[in-house]
């Protein structure tokens, strides 16, 4: 059964919402644009392990997904975890297209395509490491025995994998996503002495869980942009152009005549994941491009969101989860 649900990452939102906001022009919207994609496609390569997963028996495996967990003072982010009385599999997903080349003697991974050479971060040595710093946190919490075995897969059915200089027994193993339902079954079968009982068992995922950490990215300080430079405006949700009014109690596109009466909403989720996600009524009007404070205040109180201070001094707590609760 799923432990915990996969999510789109923090890091893809504030990317996305970025690009969104700033001029086609400024000088970091490659590099940007880059950064994006990069992520987009980890996360891509993640999603399609989903269906695969799904074909394990919900009873006798937990699986989670994106889990942070502490080390020490510092914090590892495991793309999917597979947990079962015998034994735990961390699995790390690579969605890289070509033809892809394991260097056990380098520590590398290489990737030809076009016939252009690219070297990557070893996902065995990200793998073992993370084996290493989960078992640490395991063993601080009582839980000794447990195998933790780490895995490798590619996510693309299109790319080529090549080994050089391994031993004929590797402990980690290197996978397609397709085969992946046939590794997790060999591992059952490799391992059959239980180590966790139904109760330790059920405990183990509720202390992971508690042990989870989301995410913190902080993309105009890794960028190095000012908030200033952030286009205010509401963007259309069908082109996505800034050019949003507001005509007759709805939204209209000045670009391509779309209209929403909701189009605020995702204009300030972008407000919470790029500038702050604590706004008030001054900074609702500045955002979106109102003049009017009763406008920005009904707005305000349609938002199923949580509110402190009285008067002008309220302040509205935006989460990652805006929605609506009434129209205005």
């Amino acid at each position: 059964m799923i432990a915990k649900e996969r999510g789109i990452p923090i890091k893809l939102q504030k990317l996305e919402a970025l690009l969104r906001r700033l001029p086609h022009s400024h000088p970091k919207i490659a590099l940007i644009k880059e950064e994006y994609l990069k992520v987009r496609a980890g996360y891509q390569g993640e999603k399609s392990l989903d269906y695969y997963l799904s074909l394990l028996p919900d009873k006798k495996y937990y699986i989670f997904h994106q889990l942070r967990l502490p080390f020490k003072q510092q914090h590892f982010q495991i793309d999917t975890l597979v947990l079962s009385p015998y034994f735990m599999t961390i699995l790390e997903v690579k969605n890289i297209s070509g033809t892809i080349t394991f260097d056990y003697n380098f520590n590398q991974l290489i990737r030809t395509k076009n016939g252009i050479e690219e070297a990557f971060q070893d996902p065995i040595s990200q793998v073992k490491r993370h084996q290493f710093q989960l078992k640490y946190l395991l063993q601080e919490n009582k839980y000794l025995d447990i195998p933790i075995i780490p895995q490798v897969i590619i996510s693309n059915p299109s790319t080529l994998i090549k080994k050089e200089g391994f031993p004929q027994k590797n402990p980690t193993n290197i996978t397609q996503s397709t085969n992946l339902i046939f590794e997790i079954e060999k591992l059952t079968k490799m391992n059959k002495k239980e180590v966790l009982a139904k109760n330790q068992l059920t405990k183990l995922v509720k202390l992971l869980l508690k042990k989870h950490i989301p995410e913190e990215y902080d993309v105009l300080k890794q960028f190095e942009i000012n908030k200033d430079q952030i286009l205010r405006g509401v963007h259309c949700p069908d082109c996505s152009k800034i050019s949003m009014l507001r005509v007759h109690g709805k939204w209209i596109c000045q670009s391509c005549q779309f209209s929403s009466k909701t189009a605020h909403v995702e204009s300030l989720k972008d407000y919470a994941l790029l500038i702050s996600a604590v706004i008030s009524n001054i900074d609702v009007r500045e955002f979106l491009q109102i003049s009017s404070q009763t406008l920005a205040t009904n707005i305000l109180q349609s938002l199923n969101v949580l509110s402190s201070g009285k008067g002008r001094s309220t302040m509205y707590h935006l989460g990652p989860k805006i929605n609506l609760l009434k129209k205005i």
